[in-house]
């Protein structure tokens, strides 16, 4: 493509001790030796690998009186690290909706290793490359580069062509490891115009906008000439996301295209991109989506005994009947505002996607007389929801109920999250109320903490070589509901996870109280014991054992996003010791305390005798940080990791 004869040499200089005497071309097939040889990115040197260009290229091409977009990317990276082997396996996702589908062909790719002087290439067989299936609308086209290692230089290239005018490809200037080059450009048609939206940076290196200078266009027998866009970017920092994050689409830089006007050739204009009230509306009159509520509605007596919920207060009314479809409909892991399967099927299979249960609750609650509409949003992983009405920020629906004024909001899906609690995945700012001639937005934020108790019983054997210990841990709220989904009927994993921590215990010992009851506080009592950690002749002791965090996952300088801890959450732990008779106390922790309006924590350790108790707790008070509490939030982690795994010294009179 034209856009391989860009001279980029330039933007090579300076990433090492290298230099160019002269400007060169890219060419697909063919490396440099300062490539093939070159050891790190001088600018980020701890980066695993970098992408020496990533280059895109959109156009519109006529087909069978319709239009397919047809996207081209070719993309070079050079790998550093052991670490980056990953950057060699390629997957394209493409989509499937009836009979249209997109394609991906024309794959080349290519494996460079310099050894001895020599530039070896290896080229992948077109017999590894395979598709695979994600769900009913979306495949994948995978295939891993050959003979990569330290030091290779990867490329690779190929075509995707679809005939969804809606699924303009989205441009990422911005990725886990630094770009050097990377530009985007997109051939306009006039027949349909788009929004192009620019996420994380402020301009680019080079913005340009042209007619083309190609051939003249003809489409339906009319002729036109294609509107370039041009953008490019360079020097692009690594976005290194650490945890307490959404979703790494919602920070990095990318350039976004949504369809917003249709021009037929007839003359005739389609606003695609509508007003909040028209997009409601638009839902609400969807055979798979408001037609399909009302047709529950309709139906609620041969789905449920409707008539015997009615006769309970309204907030009976909706736990009761959550709970119903949470135990006789399981979810398929398909998410998706509509339903995807007819009423029917999905009452017969039993079995259905998130639109399938979440729309099927909103129709019977409404049935049993309860104020009830559906709402959508974007899950975390998939991004927060742009203020613009477009249909494709949303990919979840669940039920919002009004009882006394207040918004319940109910999630199906999940069999572990009280009735009026949504999965952690859809707790992501906000949702949208679909309630005819009102627009009307939910907060989907948590204010309410979860608790996780740790209370521990430890006696230390007269041979002053173990530790044995009961450990009884009480959770609630978003701490109980992970605990329940890692451990329902996986005693095994819970077994796993406690040898993984240095314990020795017995599964048979291990009890686990309420954890199919998700209105009720989980409790595990696990019986452990550990060998002591000894310092001559003095013993070393965790007062909490390897329970409490011990590495700090903020590590970056500064952060430019928020900390999204998801929800506020209170840790407690306390302890009682016990020591032999001959043994005594040589030191204790220094008890520490801090209070702030973000973050709370206390911890104190007191000696009686050959009795030892110790206690801690801490919390962070709000559920999103701003980028400038980084540091202050950072601070407290590492307090809390160092006062909470500090050890009390007993040794033998």
């Amino acid at each position: 493509t034209a856009c391989l004869h860009l001279f980029l040499s330039f933007l090579l200089s300076g990433i090492s001790a290298m230099s160019f005497s002269q400007m060169a071309p890219i060419a697909f097939g063919k490396i440099s030796e300062d490539e093939a040889k070159l050891s790190s990115y001088s600018k980020d040197p701890k980066a695993d690998a970098v992408i020496l260009f990533d280059i895109g290229n959109t156009c519109f091409l006529p087909r069978d009186g319709s239009m397919d977009i047809k996207f081209e990317r070719t993309t070079r990276i050079k790998i550093f690290k052991q670490s980056a082997l990953n950057y060699a396996e390629i997957e394209i996702p493409y989509y499937s909706e009836g009979n249209n589908t997109e394609s991906v062909k024309e794959i080349e790719a290519f494996t460079y290793n310099y050894t001895d002087g020599i530039i070896t290439v290896t080229k992948l067989n077109p017999t590894n490359i395979y598709d695979e299936k994600i769900n009913n609308y979306w495949r994948m086209k995978k295939f891993a580069l050959p003979e990569v290692r330290e030091g290779s230089v990867i490329e690779y290239r190929y075509v995707l062509n679809t005939p969804f005018m809606m699924k303009l490809r989205d441009w990422e200037f911005q990725h886990k490891i630094p770009t050097l080059y990377s530009n985007f450009i997109v051939k306009m048609t006039p027949f349909y115009e788009y929004n192009l939206l620019m996420q994380g940076a402020a301009r680019f290196t080079t913005q340009k906008k042209y007619t083309s200078s190609g051939l003249e266009q003809h489409f339906a027998g009319i002729k036109y000439e294609e509107l370039v866009y041009e953008f490019a970017m360079t020097d692009v920092p690594a976005f290194r996301s650490e945890d307490y994050i959404t979703s790494i689409n919602d920070y990095i830089m990318k350039l976004s295209f949504q369809l917003s006007v249709i021009h037929y050739t007839n003359g005739a204009k389609v606003d695609v991109v509508k007003t909040w009230p028209a997009l409601i509306k638009e839902l609400d009159t969807d055979e798979s989506f408001g037609k399909y509520v009302n047709k529950v509605e309709r139906s609620a007596s041969k789905i449920i005994d409707i008539e015997k919920f009615k006769k309970l207060p309204p907030k009976e009314r909706f736990d009761n009947i959550v709970r119903v479809v949470k135990s006789n409909y399981n979810w398929n892991g398909y998410k998706g505002i509509t339903a995807y399967e007819s009423l029917n099927k999905f009452l017969d299979q039993k079995n259905g996607n998130t639109g399938n249960i979440n729309l099927m609750l909103t129709g019977l609650l409404s049935a049993a007389g309860l104020e009830t509409y559906p709402l959508i949003l974007s899950t975390r992983e998939n991004g927060k929801i742009r203020d613009i009405p477009f249909l494709n920020f949303f990919n979840y629906t669940v039920a919002a109920v009004v009882i006394n004024d207040t918004v319940f909001l109910a999630d199906a899906t999940d069999t572990f999250t009280p009735s009026d609690v949504l999965p952690i995945r859809c707790i992501n700012d906000k949702g949208l109320l679909i309630k005819r001639d009102e627009v009307k937005w939910v907060p989907l934020t948590v204010n309410d903490p979860s608790l996780l108790k740790s209370t521990f019983d430890i006696h230390l054997s007269p041979e002053s070589d173990t530790l044995n210990a009961m450990l009884t841990i009480k959770a609630d709220g978003y701490k109980a509901l992970a605990l329940r989904n890692r451990y329902y009927n996986k005693k095994d994993k819970l077994v796993e996870d406690c040898i993984s921590s240095g314990y020795i215990v017995e599964a048979d010992s291990i009890k686990i109280k309420n954890i199919t009851e998700p209105d009720s506080v989980l409790t595990i009592i696990i019986p452990i014991k550990m060998e002591t950690e000894q310092m001559g002749n003095r013993i070393l002791i965790s007062p909490f054992l390897k329970e409490p965090v011990s590495k700090n996952k903020l590590i970056e300088e500064t952060r430019t996003y928020p900390i999204d801890f998801v929800y506020p959450d209170t840790y407690k732990y306390e302890s009682k010791i016990s020591l032999p008779e001959n043994f005594k106390v040589v030191s204790l922790p220094v008890e520490d305390k801090i209070n702030n309006p973000g973050f709370s924590f206390i911890y104190k350790a007191t000696a009686d005798g050959n009795a030892v108790t110790a206690t801690g707790e801490y919390q962070f008070k709000k559920s999103i940080y701003k980028p400038t509490d980084y540091n202050i939030i950072k601070f407290c982690f590492n307090e809390l990791i160092k006062v909470l795994n500090s050890q009390i010294v007993v040794e033998k009179n």
